[in-house]
């Protein structure tokens, strides 16, 4: 028997028939998935990233210091942890992030670039008395953080530079005599640290001492003109700077401070009447109508840097966070140009200023990283974002304007917020109830110790290290933690405070890796 006689054409139909029929069955058994995965909300995307915003800043550097060298440890910006950044809309939300969604920093790239281009242009730039060049806003400080940031000691020829003149030839030749607004105790500082030159220390004292407005501490009543507030920050930069040297005369608190905080009260009550920046009631003599926000990101700066100092009672500290944390949003308001996305430079002009805006922003990151309140976080990196786009760096004193205080921006900004009360509640941070629980359990050691210490302002790295340096010293605790808190790196409170050996600090480094691997919740 013959079978059918089935033709190519009509072998060709039968099989487009099934392929046609496969892919509806697939069809009708996906589209509910489809639908319902179209259908999630845009918060739940979720993308890992892993970023190393800030590179460990701890370096070694041989720095020529008075026909020595001195091997110098540096730590100012710590390693940057791995950070989970989560695509979401917080438009509608004002509660803070979380650890694990803390946003990349915007032109942070741009700015470390810009960091090191224009820095090697003004690196061996002659100084000399104009207020345009590097030294104006404290280059010596500048140099000393883009040695540290990058851990390349090239850029410390840029700090000597600047000190030969500002330091040798200006403070000292005029015993700290200068203007009030010509006052830069920091870079002098980092000097004295990293180098033990004795000159460098002894300008900041003649600052101190010396600088114009220094003598009128006991009638600081009178300072309380608002057109003084950039001189008033600068003399409580040089008397924290002396007090934390130690110097005699400089152990109390700075009763500029009380002038500076009734500068800032002043600015609130004005901004509260008039929160559009108009009508300023303290006319400059010269510009008339004429308040600068950069001159109030200056008086932000000196107190954010009374918080940050060991020694300072947590009643002033909070004080201070309310105070600003109150009148940062104000100014924000009032001082931004929506079109071109800076603040303007003063009340009455009203021009961009995106020059000055990395002077105001890192006092928005300090109160996110101490209140967790992401409104902060953004008024920051939008003014971040404009002064690295923005600013014009062809001037060395626009370089170090830029470049003064930005470096604790990105310190700030990249960490998770430590609370959400200020300063004085960092103490109960989840981070330092960990610390509290796990080196409060170590022998010789009590959670309330471990408080206290946190309470004198040391930080985690440091209670660990004294934990560990304990086991290698005569010193009890109490005497060990005022060393730390004079010692300005771990090299000089290990080696020269502690005189400690290269194997007992090799010993004391292994165990502080297994005690934070422990913090962290990881087994060592």
């Amino acid at each position: 028997m013959t079978g059918p006689d089935i033709s190519g054409r009509d072998c060709e139909a039968s099989v487009r028939k099934q392929i046609a029929a496969i892919v509806m069955f697939l069809l009708f058994f996906s589209l509910p998935f489809a639908i319902n995965s179209a259908n999630l909300p845009a918060e739940s995307k979720t993308t890992t990233v892993e970023r190393t915003l800030i590179p460990p800043a701890v370096y070694s550097a041989d720095i020529a210091a008075s026909g020595n060298t001195t091997t110098a440890e540096r730590s100012l910006v710590p390693p940057a942890p791995e950070v989970t950044v989560t695509e979401e809309d917080s438009s509608d939300s004002d509660t803070a992030t979380t650890k694990n969604t803390i946003p990349p920093i915007p032109s942070l790239e741009d700015w470390e670039d810009n960091m090191k281009t224009y820095g090697a242009k003004y690196l061996t730039q002659a100084q000399f008395m104009d207020e345009n060049l590097v030294w104006y806003y404290d280059g010596t400080k500048v140099f000393y953080q883009i040695a540290e940031y990058t851990r390349n000691k090239t850029w410390l020829a840029g700090a000597k530079n600047v000190l030969n003149w500002y330091r040798d030839q200006y403070v000292i030749k005029n015993n700290g005599m200068l203007p009030g607004w010509r006052l830069f105790p920091h870079g002098l500082l980092m000097d004295f640290r990293a180098t033990g030159d004795i000159k460098s220390k002894d300008a900041v004292v003649m600052l101190a001492k010396n600088g114009a407005f220094a003598g009128s501490r006991g009638a600081s009543f009178k300072l309380n003109d608002v057109g003084l507030s950039r001189e008033i920050a600068y003399n409580i930069n040089c008397y924290e700077v002396a007090r934390e040297l130690g110097e005699p005369g400089f152990s109390g608190r700075d009763p500029f401070i009380d002038v500076a905080l009734y500068h800032l009260q002043q600015w609130t009550g004005w901004l509260k009447n008039n929160p559009d920046g108009k009508k300023y009631p303290w006319p400059d003599k010269v510009n008339g109508d004429c308040f600068k926000p950069f001159m109030a990101g200056l008086t932000c700066e000196a107190l954010i840097r009374v918080c940050e100092n060991n020694g300072v009672d947590s009643g002033k500290k909070q004080q201070i966070f309310s105070a600003i944390k109150e009148f940062a949003p104000m100014m924000f308001k009032a001082a931004w140009i929506k079109g071109r996305r800076t603040f303007w430079y003063e009340s009455s002009k009203r021009v961009p200023a995106a020059d000055l805006s990395l002077l105001v922003c890192p006092l928005y990151a300090w109160l996110w990283h101490y209140s967790g309140d992401v409104s902060f976080l953004e008024m920051g990196d939008q003014l971040f974002e404009n002064g690295v786009m923005g600013a014009s760096l062809d001037g060395g004193k626009q370089f170090s304007q830029n470049y003064r205080w930005s470096f604790d921006y990105v310190k700030w900004r990249k960490e998770p917020p430590l609370s959400a009360g200020g300063p004085a509640s960092a103490l109960n941070s989840e981070a330092n109830t960990t610390l509290i629980s796990v080196i409060g359990k170590k022998p010789g050691m009590k959670p309330k110790l471990v408080r206290s210490m946190l309470a004198k302002g040391l930080k985690k790295d440091d209670i660990v290290l004294c934990y560990c340096a304990s086991k290698y010293s005569k010193l009890k605790m109490p005497e060990l933690i005022s060393a730390r808190l004079k010692a300005s790196t771990n090299y000089e409170f290990l080696n020269k405070v502690l005189n400690l050996g290269r194997d007992e600090i090799k010993a004391v480094n292994e165990e502080e890796n297994v005690i934070k691997k422990e913090l962290n919740g990881t087994k060592p």
